[in-house]
């Protein structure tokens, strides 16, 4: 079982940009079960379901308090991965 991921995030006072690109192997039998990315509060689009092979976009957010910490949350099937403070 192999999950490799790149999330990158980035900050211009307020306004932030996260993208991510999260993938299993495709001869693996396991899939991504949930991928939620969290910045200052507010969830963002994702666009990745359960059952997935692979996810990869990008999503914005404003952020009320630009000193706000950000964070994330990785799930594969039956392996976790967290970061934060990115």
């Amino acid at each position: 079982m192999s999950l490799h991921y790149k999330i990158g995030v980035s900050k211009d006072h307020a306004q932030v940009t996260a993208n991510w690109d999260i993938s299993v192997d495709m001869s693996d039998t396991e899939v991504i079960s949930t991928f939620t990315l969290t910045v200052g509060g507010k969830v963002l689009n994702t666009q990745c379901s359960g059952g997935n092979k692979a996810c990869k976009s990008a999503d914005y957010a404003t952020l009320s308090n630009p000193s706000s910490g950000l964070s994330g949350d990785i799930r594969h099937h039956y392996q976790q991965a967290r970061c934060e403070k990115w």
